[in-house]
């Protein structure tokens, strides 16, 4: 069994930090990502209406 050290502990916990640091950042790409979606959401419903009259209009 290995022996647990101070310095073996303090790594830990210095990995620890750091994995709850990148954790934080995963979280906040993900939400920009939905934010920006959101935030783009009504442009892109109003293209696609657009989009489905003009393609109506050329097929008459």
């Amino acid at each position: 069994m290995k022996k647990i050290t101070k310095s073996s502990i303090e790594q830990f916990e210095k990995l620890k930090k750091e994995r709850i640091k990148d954790d934080i950042k995963i979280q906040e790409i993900i939400n920009y990502d939905t934010t920006a979606t959101k935030r783009f959401l009504p442009y892109i419903i109003i293209f696609l209406i657009i989009s489905l009259i003009f393609i109506i209009l050329l097929k008459k």
